[in-house]
């Protein structure tokens, strides 16, 4: 079962850009939609994602 694309997959970037920023996430915008692959949408997930942090420093 799938916890999601940002569960399964982006949380490790997440934590990852705030190692290498030093600070914590302040805001969080997300677009996501399913435009590659019709089964997954079917499924319930997404496929494809684009996520902007800001973060506290900027």
């Amino acid at each position: 079962m799938s916890g999601g694309i940002f569960l399964d997959m982006t949380i490790h970037d997440f934590d990852m850009a705030r190692f290498l920023i030093g600070d914590e996430v302040e805001r969080i915008y997300t677009a996501a939609g399913v435009r590659v692959d019709p089964a997954i949408g079917e499924a319930g997930d997404l496929d494809t994602a684009i996520i902007v942090l800001h973060f506290r420093t900027a």
